[in-house]
């Protein structure tokens, strides 16, 4: 079974923290990981930007990785919010793990 890894990242800990409740309160992800301290440079609007931001990594199954992306745009306050995917190979990955996370998400 592959997984899927969401990233996403997040204005603060207490909005992070919200979402990352919301995804495994619903089955739609087994873990969230949230790094603070992150600080991000872009361009918007025009004009070079930094902020200070909260990472969000959830690790979900394939089946339920769409579900999950949505209500993280549903659920962030960013007008363009940065929401990811990286595939988890099975053929790589700790095969206990990644079955509790199949049985987190069904």
């Amino acid at each position: 079974m592959d997984a899927i890894t969401l990233y996403a990242t997040w204005p603060d800990l207490e909005r992070a923290e919200a979402a990352a409740r919301v995804l495994v309160e619903r089955g739609l992800a087994a873990c969230v990981n949230l790094i603070p301290g992150v600080v991000s440079v872009y361009r918007w609007d025009g004009a070079l930007q930094r902020d200070e931001e909260i990472v969000m990594i959830a690790k979900t199954s394939e089946q339920r990785a769409n579900e999950a992306r949505d209500a993280l745009l549903e659920l962030h306050p960013y007008e363009l919010p940065c929401v990811t995917a990286f595939r988890i190979d099975s053929a790589y990955a700790n095969t206990n793990f990644l079955n509790w996370l199949k049985g987190q998400t069904q």
